[in-house]
């Protein structure tokens, strides 16, 4: 029995890593995570910052 459920484990994990391949293939494709910030909240939190109005 214990035989049985060793090998659908394997299977399943199988499976898993198969998508994780695949998964990471498309979104290297895509250039991956896009950015959390937008370009211009950047700028703006990197001049706030320089000018002392940010304590970090």
């Amino acid at each position: 029995m214990s035989d049985i459920i060793a090998s659908v484990a394997e299977m399943e994990r199988e499976r898993i890593r198969e998508r994780t391949k695949a998964g990471l293939a498309v979104a290297t494709g895509k250039g991956g995570r896009p950015p959390r910030l937008q370009p211009h909240v950047v700028v703006e939190a990197r001049r706030r910052e320089a000018g002392g109005e940010v304590d970090c």
